[in-house]
């Protein structure tokens, strides 16, 4: 499963450790239910949809595994996280348009992923993994054009526009910066708001660095505006802002 990984561009190599890489193969052997040969593969196709704990006990049925019944938050966010941004796995929510968190929700092989794992070390593989990259290559780019296409212009009180990505959160920061600040910001200055696929859409690094604002990794605000005349500094020389 690893050297079909490796195949279809998932970069395995960067994974921490071999054990991770070993847990990522036995999901995904797990969600197409393959015990002995990959033509057991099942995918969407076959309706065939295995819940998180359904894939640790699938595992530890077939493959040796101890797996904890209460390690399933770390089969959907380490071993399936991948395999699903590539669409080698469905996520049930796809299709039935459930809640994300939806504890019913299922994983499946992708079809033409499950058909690709069919032929593997057959004479036919190198022509079906070279349709299979063509095909994937295809669909990214139509999602890149309608992301394009779908971009949400955003005017700063500056007069700056730049464009968010699609999303009800980006739709609230566009209200916030264009219907809020103008009303109730007094000419307060945007220094910093991130899109959701790019945290440092803008930011004012030197007007940052003066106030002593550090903008970290995981603790990034949704969006920093600044009112200048309202302002004040602590003895320290850092900004204290009025809400």
């Amino acid at each position: 499963m690893l050297d079909v990984l490796v195949a279809v561009g998932i970069p395995v190599s960067e994974l921490p450790s071999d054990r991770r890489r070993e847990k990522m193969a036995g999901a995904c052997l797990a969600v197409g239910q393959i015990v002995t040969s990959f033509r057991e593969a099942k995918s969407v196709m076959n309706g065939s949809f295995l819940k998180t704990r359904d894939i640790i006990k699938f595992e530890n049925d077939h493959y040796g595994e101890q797996i904890s019944s209460g390690s399933y938050d770390d089969i959907r966010r380490k071993d399936l996280k991948q395999l699903q941004e590539a669409g080698l796995v469905i996520n049930s929510s796809l299709l039935d348009q459930s809640a994300t968190n939806d504890p019913n929700r299922g994983y499946a092989l992708d079809a033409q992923f499950a058909s690709l794992l069919k032929a593997f070390r057959t004479r036919k593989w190198e022509e079906k993994l070279a349709y299979f990259l063509e095909i994937r290559q295809q669909v990214r780019d139509e999602l890149e054009r309608k992301k394009a296409m779908e971009r949400i212009p955003v005017t700063l009180p500056s007069g700056l526009t730049l464009e968010l990505s699609t999303g009800e959160h980006n739709l609230i920061q566009k209200k916030v910066i264009e219907d809020f600040l103008p009303f109730w910001g007094m000419g307060a200055e945007v220094l910093y708001f991130g899109d959701t696929t790019d945290k440092f859409l803008h930011h004012k690094v030197e007007t940052l660095q003066e106030l002593h604002i550090k903008l970290e990794h995981g603790e990034l605000p949704d969006i920093i505006a600044y009112w200048k005349s309202r302002a004040s500094l602590t003895p320290e020389g850092k900004a204290t802002m009025t809400p």
